[in-house]
C-alpha cells in the first residue's frame, strides 16, 4: 500500500495536477502506479476517508496516464493519493507492489462560498445549499429546499412534498397528499380512499366503498352484500338474497326456500315442504308425515306410525287407569254385597 496525503486547507477542490517521474514513465513503469485512487476528506483517520474522486481503471499498461489532470468538485481539507495491491490483482500486468513516485502535485480551488476562474473573487449563488459551488463555473453542488437547476435558480413544482425536488430535473422526490406524477401534476382519483394514491402511477392505496380496481375506477356488483367487494378483483364480500358466485352474478335455484342458497356453491340452504336435495329438486316419500323429509338424504323426519305413537302411549295409560278403577269399584261393590248378606242373615 502507498499513500500520500496533501493538506490543502478547507477549500473546494477543483483540479489536481499530477506530474510523475518522467524517467520512470519513459522506462515503462506505469504498472507500478496503475490502479491509484484520489480521495477528498476532512480527516486523516484512514487513507480512504472521504469522497472517492477518481480511480484509475486502465486495462492496459500503456493506457495509464502519468501526466494527468483530474477535476474533483468537492469540499475538503485533505487530498489523498492512494494505491494498493489486493491478494488478487485486478490485472496480471500490475506490479506486485503498489508504488507512488510523484514528481509534482498541484491543487487548485477556492474557499467555501467563492468561485472565479483563477481569482475566486465571486460569491456562490445564495440558493446553493451550504453556499458551496464549483470554483470555476459557480454550479451548485446541492440546492436549498424549493430550488433546482445548475445554479439552483428554478422553483420546484408546488405539489412537491416539503418543496423538495431533484436538482437536475426538478422532478419531485415525493408528492403532497392527493397528487401524483413525476412532478406531482395530477390529482388522485376521487374513488381512492381519502383520495390518496401512489406517486408514480396514481394507483389507489385503497378504494372508497363500492369501488374496486387499481385506480378504483370500477363499481362493485349491485348484487354484492352492501355493494362491497375486494379492491383487486371485485369479488363480493357476500351476496344479497337470490344470488351467488364470487361476483354474485348467478341466481339461486327457484326451488330453494325463500330463494336462499350458499353464496359460493349455489346449493339451497333449505327446501320447501315435500322437497329435498342440493337444489331441492327431489320429492319427499309419500309415507312422510306432512310430506316432510331430511333435506340432504330424503329420509322422513316422521311417519304415520311414528306420529301415532304418542297417542297410543296416552291411550295405554288411560286404559290402565280405567282398569284399575274398575277393579277398585268391583271390590267395593263386592264388599257392599257381603255386608248386605250378613245384615240379612242377622235379621
Amino acid at each position: 500500500m502507498a499513500t500520500r496525503k496533501i493538506l490543502v486547507g478547507k477549500y473546494v477542490v477543483l483540479i489536481l495536477f499530477f506530474i510523475l517521474d518522467t524517467i520512470r514513465s519513459e522506462n515503462g513503469y506505469q504498472h507500478r502506479f496503475a490502479g491509484y485512487q484520489l480521495y477528498v476528506s476532512n480527516t486523516t483517520n484512514s487513507p480512504t476517508d472521504g469522497v472517492l474522486c477518481f480511480e484509475d481503471n486502465s486495462s492496459t499498461n500503456s493506457s495509464v496516464q502519468l501526466v494527468v489532470t483530474h477535476q474533483c468538485p468537492y469540499v475538503g481539507q485533505y487530498v489523498t493519493v492512494y494505491n494498493y495491491r489486493s491478494s488478487t490483482k485486478r490485472y496480471n500486468w500490475y506490479s506486485d507492489e503498489a508504488l507512488l513516485e510523484l514528481c509534482e502535485v498541484q491543487v487548485f480551488g477556492c474557499q467555501v462560498g467563492r468561485y472565479g476562474d483563477g481569482h475566486c473573487n465571486n460569491q456562490c449563488p445564495g440558493t446553493c445549499y451550504g453556499g458551496n459551488c464549483n470554483s470555476t463555473t459557480a454550479a451548485c453542488f446541492y440546492c436549498i429546499p424549493g430550488k433546482y437547476g445548475n445554479t439552483c435558480d428554478q422553483d420546484c413544482p408546488a405539489n412537491c412534498r416539503d418543496m423538495l425536488c431533484e436538482k437536475s430535473t426538478g422532478n419531485c422526490i415525493d408528492c403532497v397528499p392527493q397528487t401524483y406524477g413525476i412532478r406531482c401534476e395530477y390529482d388522485c382519483s376521487t374513488s381512492c380512499q381519502g383520495q390518496l394514491c401512489e406517486k408514480v402511477n396514481g394507483n389507489c392505496y385503497d378504494c372508497v366503498p363500492q369501488k374496486y380496481g387499481i385506480g378504483c375506477e370500477q363499481s362493485c356488483s349491485t348484487n354484492c352484500q352492501g355493494r362491497l367487494c375486494e379492491k383487486v378483483n371485485g369479488n363480493c364480500d357476500g351476496c344479497i338474497a337470490g344470488w351467488y358466485d364470487v361476483t354474485c352474478l348467478l341466481t339461486c335455484p327457484v326451488t330453494c326456500k325463500d330463494f336462499l342458497c350458499h353464496p359460493q356453491t349455489g346449493h339451497c340452504l333449505d327446501c320447501y315442504p315435500g322437497k329435498y336435495g342440493v337444489v331441492c329438486g327431489a320429492d319427499c316419500p309419500d309415507t312422510c308425515t306432512d310430506n316432510i323429509c331430511n333435506k340432504d338424504n330424503g329420509h322422513c323426519l316422521s311417519t304415520g306410525l311414528t306420529t301415532e305413537s304418542p297417542n297410543t302411549n296416552e291411550s295405554s295409560v288411560e286404559s290402565y287407569l280405567i282398569a284399575v278403577l274398575a277393579v277398585v269399584c268391583g271390590l267395593f261393590l263386592a264388599a257392599l254385597g257381603a255386608i248386605a248378606v250378613l245384615v240379612f242373615f242377622l235379621r
